[in-house]
């Protein structure tokens, strides 16, 4: 649980939090046209790229662990059913039992 918690605070909600007051302060130091012609599209493909090294690092600190245990725990045994509605949907008929 604390992992989960460390990861939500880390990756949610400091990022979040940042933002917010970077576009508060940005817009109040150098006007709200600045920020949507200028820093808006400048911040784009760095977003996009900061996301992609996100996913990137989650996966590469996990591989281990994803490597080892391939099918889930008995412990998240609910864990593939997120994917229910999904399944069921695009089989009809074919029930998942969660």
């Amino acid at each position: 649980m604390e992992v989960l918690i460390t990861s939500v605070v880390v990756f949610v909600v400091i990022p979040l939090v940042a933002g917010y007051l970077t576009n508060r302060w940005l817009i109040r130091t150098r006007g709200e046209d600045w920020f949507k012609t200028v820093f808006l599209p400048t911040l784009k493909p760095v977003s996009i790229a900061a996301l992609l090294l996100t996913l990137v690092l989650l996966f590469a600190f996990q591989g281990q662990k994803i490597t080892r245990e391939p099918v889930p725990h008995p412990a998240h045994r609910h864990t593939p059913c997120v994917a229910n509605p999904i399944s069921s949907s695009s089989s009809p008929g074919k029930e998942v039992v969660c």
